[in-house]
């Protein structure tokens, strides 16, 4: 009545390009050194199952700006800003996890079976960081300074679904 899996992934992914980086290997965007996934479902009967599923990998990668100064831009002696980055992809997000929860009742009609399915991702409500972007100060009104923010995706996130399958 209890079926389900683990898996476990271990690996690098690097890039390497002539004009990137000074030609130096760095680490992709998407490089996740860890990747763990847990399935468990349970059928209680023919009529309700049920499912978790638990998800945890290492952050993805992004660059951090290393540098910033202002040069002389054009003729009329604008000033410029600089970003200089020491290395590509230097940084790496906080780990990415989330577990989902779903429950299925099914129905045998005559010539069909209906499915009703309630499913809940990111049952603890876990806000992911799934990118980050340079934007203005604007917490402190400054909007000559660059800061990091990060984004979060998908908090907790109910759904329901009704198919029929024949």
């Amino acid at each position: 009545k209890t079926t389900g899996w683990i898996s476990y992934s271990l690996a690098w992914s690097y890039r390497r390009f002539g004009n990137i980086n000074f030609g130096n290997w760095y680490p992709y965007k998407y490089d996740r050194r860890h990747d763990i996934g847990l399935v468990i479902n349970h059928a209680f009967n023919k009529k309700v199952d049920i499912g978790i599923t638990w998800e945890f990998y290492s952050g993805n990668m992004f660059t951090v700006i290393s540098q910033t100064y202002l040069a002389e831009h054009g003729i009329d002696t604008e000033l410029a800003r600089i970003q200089y980055f020491e290395n590509r992809n230097n940084y790496r997000l906080p780990a990415y996890h989330r577990m989902d929860f779903n429950i299925n009742f099914h129905k045998q009609k005559r010539k069909y079976t209906r499915t009703w399915s309630i499913n809940i991702y990111n049952v603890y409500n876990n806000m992911n960081k799934f990118f980050v972007y340079y934007g203005n100060d604007d917490k402190n009104g400054r909007k000559d300074i660059l800061v990091l923010k990060k984004y979060n995706i998908f908090p907790v996130l109910p759904s329901f679904t009704y198919s029929i399958q024949f």
